[in-house]
């Protein structure tokens, strides 16, 4: 973190935060602190990403700035979700993206950042919506001989009553 305490004990932080797309072509930066933050559990944002749950951070689009790779952003239109997703032409990372009904907001993956944005992940959105492979919150214990795996027990098969034994 950048970020430090001043005199006073108070937050001391930059007044714009960048972040970037995985080959670094692509720098933005958005205005300290960012409006919120969400974990999207929708199978629109798990396909869009390749993983699920995605975060999120809100920003409203005033407080949002390209400062390089304009001409290597691309976009797809997700017309059944009403939105707009931009990723880098060069390595495909998905950059932000934007709801038609809220044209004032771009919504960016919390991993581009590497400095604190502000505002801490709150909000499960179409929680309901998860795919069933994804981490439902069950409890984890660490792999024996490897620390930092964390694993999960294995859920119980349900047993098929028509299954013979």
């Amino acid at each position: 973190m950048k970020h430090s305490t001043d005199r006073a004990g108070t937050l001391a932080h930059k007044e714009w935060i960048p972040g970037q797309c995985l080959c670094g072509t692509v720098r933005f930066e958005i205005k300290f602190p960012a409006r919120w933050a969400w974990h999207d559990h929708s199978r629109h944002s798990a396909r869009a990403h390749g993983a699920s749950p995605v975060t999120y951070v809100g920003s409203w689009t005033k407080r949002f700035r390209l400062l390089s790779g304009e001409e290597s952003v691309d976009r797809f239109r997700q017309e059944d979700q009403e939105a707009t997703r931009h990723f880098c032409l060069d390595c495909g990372t998905p950059v932000y993206y934007t709801r038609d009904k809220s044209p004032h907001m771009v919504n960016i993956p919390r991993a581009l950042f590497e400095e604190s944005v502000g505002r801490e992940p709150r909000y499960h959105i179409r929680f309901h919506d998860r795919p069933e492979w994804s981490y439902g919150g069950e409890p984890l214990k660490a792999l024996k001989n490897y620390p930092s795996v964390m694993q999960g027990r294995p859920k119980k098969r349900q047993k098929n009553p028509f299954e013979e034994e």
